[in-house]
């Protein structure tokens, strides 16, 4: 939940920074990827955008603006029944913290890689330890001169070097079989991982204070690296090819109405913005490799470290451009891991899931004697203790398990138990007579409807939905079957955030009946000694 900051200004660039994010890069690829046909996925956009984004996180702020207090501590002002909600959002911030923040910790690793190594970058070659003999790198493609693309269907059935680069020289995923055998811990990436670490903790150890200033080169370097990147780009051979194939949207939105109206209406067009620059370099790559944009993006990681490194890595001074695209993408995942998650993916953004961690729990336990310099300490050692495990050579398995299982439907349900909360718990009256009292204005029907029907039924569907279609699919990645042990497990992980939302509400109405008889008892016996008649005065003859 959003805090006082140092300068109306600063808010306003944490607000708006949220638009743009190391997820929304790597998304972008797989929702162009999967849909082929842009115009159908924007109905599905559209009306989620309508009916639960943007009433949800105006919802969200407003809560928070009004009550300016932690994501547990707050609901005991709201709705004490509803607690659990609080508990459920700090500890799926906590849980995104465990994985989210290797993934900068590969990108500082790709930084050094390139500041160390000589000419062509490691990821442009196959003549390194780790490639195999499938192995095929795209400069030799593109030096091949009158090779048609009749020719190129040669290197169908081979691994480009920046494949191999990333999932046998990052990775090490080779000397792993399984989650039956991670193998060793990578030193280099937790070293790496570490470091984020370290940054995350002067990022966040004053508070939104320190995050604030932070937020000065997080909220804009993004933006012109991406603007040098796309002038690049625009000069490359086949760069406008299919650049309209993509769907380059993406939700964020922020408080008071006018500012969310603004802030929906930016985040597209920043979303568009970020997807031309991608979709440059992917234009350029699939000319190069005759082939359509749609198979030359990957899903997911795969995109931010493959196919765009690799691109980058045929341009001229391909070292400068490497830097400059890992630059950006640690500037969006730290200011995401400052940010991130502070209740919903969909809208919020991470140093917020730990800043939601650190802020919720001191809140709570009223921890006034312990330095938020410490606290703050103990709770990145714990992250970074249990993001170990992602570091190993079976590190890319348990980094999908993650991503599968720590932020999905967890994620979703302590939406609709908030939207629930707030307008059937405290009271869709009381709560919009709170934001006429904030920016003197009365939600109109729309937000009334949304709030009460609309979003719960959405968030609902997509729950249920989302359920059906993981317990239909088997969970595999890099076709390895994951057994069947990990994924009750995984289930087991997803749903203890949510656990604490009936357990909490079912320990307050307990307590509520135990403690009302002995109320209701002294209140009655308070009013019988008020009730007894003052005694006469005596009369005397």
């Amino acid at each position: 939940y959003d805090s006082l900051h140092s300068t109306p200004k600063q808010q306003k660039l944490q607000e708006e920074e949220k638009k743009l994010d190391s997820f929304e890069i790597e998304d972008l690829a797989t929702v162009s990827k999967e849909n082929d046909n842009t115009s159908v996925f924007l109905i599905p956009y559209c009306l989620m955008l309508i009916f639960t984004a943007l009433p949800l996180f105006f919802l969200e702020l407003s809560l928070g603006q009004f009550n300016k207090l932690g994501p547990i501590t707050l609901w005991s002002k709201v709705c004490p029944s509803m607690k659990g909600v609080g508990y459920c959002c700090v500890l799926i911030a906590w849980y995104v913290s465990f994985y989210y923040n290797v993934i900068i910790g590969w990108t500082f690793y790709y930084i050094y890689i390139t500041l160390t190594s000589g000419s062509p970058l490691p990821w442009a070659h196959c003549g390194n330890p780790w490639n195999t003999p499938d192995c095929f790198s795209i400069i030799s493609v593109m030096n091949m001169n009158n090779q048609s693309c009749a020719n190129s269907t040669d290197n169908e059935n081979k691994t480009s070097s920046a494949v191999e680069f990333y999932k046998r020289g990052v990775l090490e995923i080779h000397k792993s079989t399984g989650l039956e055998n991670m193998g060793s811990i990578r030193t280099p990436i937790v070293i790496c991982v570490a470091c984020v670490f370290v940054v995350l903790y002067f990022s966040l150890f004053k508070g939104v204070k320190s995050s604030g200033k932070v937020v000065w080169v997080t909220a804009t370097a993004p933006y012109v690296i991406l603007t040098i990147l796309l002038i690049r780009g625009l000069y490359l051979p086949g760069a406008a090819n299919d650049v309209l194939h993509a769907d380059f949207l993406h939700l964020n939105i922020h408080f008071k109405l006018s500012d969310a109206l603004i802030t929906v209406a930016v985040n597209s067009l920043t979303s568009f913005y970020s997807g031309f620059v991608i979709f440059t370099y992917l234009g350029y790559m699939a000319n190069n490799m005759c082939k359509k944009i749609s198979e030359v993006a990957q899903e997911g990681y795969g995109l931010v470290f493959m196919v765009y490194p690799e691109a980058i890595s045929t341009l001229p001074y391909s070292h400068v451009w490497a830097l400059l695209f890992f630059v950006m993408l640690v500037t969006l995942g730290l200011d995401s891991a400052v940010k991130f998650f502070s209740l919903l993916r969909m809208y919020s953004n991470h140093m917020g899931g730990l800043e939601a961690v650190i802020t919720g729990v001191m809140d709570e336990l009223n921890l006034k004697r312990v330095k938020r310099e410490h606290f703050t300490a103990v709770v990145l050692f714990l992250s970074f203790s249990m993001s170990l495990i992602n570091t190993t050579q079976g590190g890319g398995y348990t980094m999908f398990w993650f991503d599968v299982y720590a932020a999905t439907v967890a994620l979703l349900c302590s939406a609709l138990f908030e939207a629930v909360a707030v307008s059937y718990c405290y009271g869709l009256n009381r709560f919009c007579g709170d934001i006429k009292l904030m920016i003197d204005y009365y939600p109109s029907a729309y937000w009334r409807i949304c709030w009460k029907f609309m979003s719960p039924l959405c968030l609902t569907s997509i729950v249920l939905l989302t359920v059906y279609e993981a317990l239909s699919n088997p969970l595999s990645w890099e076709n390895y079957q994951f057994p069947h042990w990990s994924i009750i497990l995984g289930w087991a992980f997803s749903l203890l955030p949510v656990v604490f939302v009936p357990i909490v509400y079912i320990y307050h109405k307990i307590r509520e009946r135990i403690h009302k008889p002995a109320v209701e008892a002294s209140v009655d016996s308070r009013n019988e000694i008020i009730a007894v008649p003052p005694l006469k005065s005596p009369v005397y003859v």
